[in-house]
């Protein structure tokens, strides 16, 4: 502003003198002195603006550097800054705590050195070379890390790779979690899980494990062998692909279907696998008695001819309830009678009306009597009670009795002592009141299924021979 003045005064003493136009030149340089004067305000003005924000942006940098530096040294982390060669350049409180080393022992020794304190471990040395070489900015990885006196500390490692402006490599930046607990866990269960499989593999019994939609999540080569499957093709699959009989009671006899269309048949055991209170799947376990089934479907024919032969057709062993004998009238038409100790003398009073209306004679009523209460009184003792029909067909002279409970039944390795030999009885027969039976009604039909046993005494007007 001064040269601008000295100018214009000297530009004025050059020209010749004269008032007014001195007096205009002065104050044009007044003019331009005070225009000179509001330019450097506002310079001044907005370089105090720019050092004010500076200031701000300083202490923004501070106080995120002391947050940054607070939350590292507080972390439970260990955090470790290497340089491209290896070497500490920064070692938080975390890491000391962690490793047993401070920081001017790491830095100033090979203890924390990236390759001395992850030595032998082949995964970390191949992410610090994709790291160093520019391959990769940010790697996680689990390795073994050396500590104090000898210790091993597990670590889960979380790497990156800081650059400066031209694009090369400052250092590597490591945050390091302590998992050597948790990988302890996992690897106990891991051999857990290793054993159980081995076990379920070499077991000599089908195992499968079902989801809650009950589809196949493993089966062993013992049960895919069974039904003909590898286990890779029956995991996925349905249950029912693999079931031709319903399988609802948690241990019992089911029947199989092979990939071929045979059966197969099993003793299953099926058992819910719990994740709190819900039920996640089930696991079942196959043992194979299709051998077992066949031998006792022959020993049951077999017994079933023995006895209608000996019994000269008054016993028919009926293996399922087809095989029993039509009623003589609808069942639904006739109310069922309670089978209870104090319902017995009903049953024998509805029973003798019935007879004498199918025209039996007095001593063949008696008999039939006789016959069914024997039979009732069984179902009273061996299976708590049942229910009773009385049919009767005048027109033939024949007579009807239906008895069923919901017991076992007679077991088979005593179904001929019990049904021959005066006497016999063990929990679950008949005893003494199966040989009444044959001694007193014409035909005996017998079945024992998965509801329970039915009995059906036949008793004809005639006293004719039953056909077998």
């Amino acid at each position: 502003m001064r040269k601008v003045i000295r100018k214009n005064i000297g530009a004025a003493a050059a020209r010749p003198p004269g008032r007014g136009a001195l007096l205009a030149e002065l104050r044009a340089a007044r003019a331009e002195a005070r225009a000179a004067r509001a330019e450097l305000r506002e310079e001044r003005a907005r370089i105090d603006e720019a050092q004010a924000a500076r200031r701000l942006s300083e202490q923004a940098l501070s106080g995120a550097l002391l947050r940054l530096t607070l939350h590292v040294t507080d972390s439970p982390l260990a955090v470790i800054e290497w340089d491209p060669t290896g070497r500490v350049v920064f070692w938080s409180p975390g890491a000391e705590r962690l490793f047993g080393w401070g920081e001017s022992e790491a830095a100033a020794h090979a203890a924390g050195a990236f390759h001395d304190l992850l030595r032998d471990e082949h995964e970390a040395a191949a992410v610090w070379d994709r790291l160093t070489a520019g391959r990769s900015r940010r790697e996680v990885c689990t390795a073994r890390a050396r500590a104090r006196e000898g210790r091993s500390v597990r670590c889960q490692w979380y790497l990156s790779a800081i650059h400066d402006v031209a694009g090369s490599i400052v250092s590597v930046l490591a945050f390091g979690l302590d998992v050597s607990a948790q990988w302890e866990v996992e690897e106990a269960l891991r051999r857990s899980e290793s054993r159980y499989r081995n076990m379920l593999e070499t077991a000599q019994e089908g195992v499968w494990t079902l989801d809650a939609e009950a589809h196949v999540t493993y089966a062993n080569w013992h049960l895919a062998d069974m039904l003909g499957y590898s286990p890779q093709e029956m995991c996925g699959r349905p249950m029912a692909d693999f079931l031709a009989s319903d399988c609802v009671a948690p241990a019992t006899d089911v029947r199989l279907r092979h990939r071929d269309g045979s059966d197969r048949w099993a003793l299953v055991t099926m058992t819910p696998i719990m994740e709190g209170n819900e039920c996640a799947g089930f696991l079942g376990m196959f043992a194979d008695i299709t051998e077992r089934k066949r031998v006792a479907t022959w020993q049951r024919a077999f017994l079933r001819d023995v006895l209608a032969s000996v019994t000269q057709g008054r016993l028919l062993l009926c293996d399922a309830e087809a095989d029993l004998p039509l009623p003589l009238e609808t069942l639904l038409d006739r109310p069922a009678i309670p089978i209870q100790s104090e319902s017995l003398g009903s049953l024998r009073a509805k029973l003798q009306a019935a007879a004498a209306e199918a025209g039996l004679p007095p001593d063949r009523r008696d008999d039939l009597v006789l016959g069914t209460g024997e039979a009732a009184m069984n179902a009273v003792v061996h299976a708590g009670g049942g229910r009773a029909h009385v049919l009767r067909d005048p027109a033939q002279g024949l007579v009807q009795v239906w008895l069923r409970d919901q017991g076992g039944g007679i077991a088979l390795d005593h179904l001929h002592r019990a049904t021959l030999e005066p006497g016999f009885t063990t929990a679950g027969t008949l005893g003494q009141g199966f040989y009444i039976l044959l001694n007193t009604c014409d035909r005996v039909y017998l079945h024992t299924g998965p509801a329970g046993t039915t009995v059906v005494l036949e008793q004809a007007a005639d006293g004719g021979a039953p056909g077998v």
